[in-house]
């Protein structure tokens, strides 16, 4: 899976209970046994109102590094960035998240 992997790669995570969060990881390297990467800002790109944003990664990036082990998800790459989500491989498309306002 790690080869599937390269530095640059832009992750997604979308989670939340009641409302749909989404954050963005971009992968900036590795060590032996684990993928490193960063946070990048959440940007929104587009509102159809009644809650609904459309948002991609934004170029504000995380000065702290995290380490994470890549798995395999149904043939694709991915991490857990923490206890409750899972962060596969962004396709590029703006993403649905709730709007501010109405849950955040």
């Amino acid at each position: 899976m790690e080869n599937k992997v390269k530095v640059g790669t832009i992750f997604q995570c979308s989670w939340g209970y009641e409302q749909t969060n989404v954050d963005f990881f971009k992968c900036v390297g590795f060590t032996p046994c684990f993928m490193k990467y960063v946070k990048v800002e959440t940007v929104t790109v587009e509102n159809r109102g009644s809650g609904v944003d459309y948002v991609v990664p934004g170029r504000k990036e995380s000065t702290k590094v995290y380490k994470a082990k890549i798995k395999n998800y149904s043939g694709e790459p991915g991490f857990a960035p923490n206890t409750y989500s899972w962060a596969g491989y962004w396709d590029g498309k703006p993403t649905y998240q709730t709007a501010a306002g109405w849950g955040h």
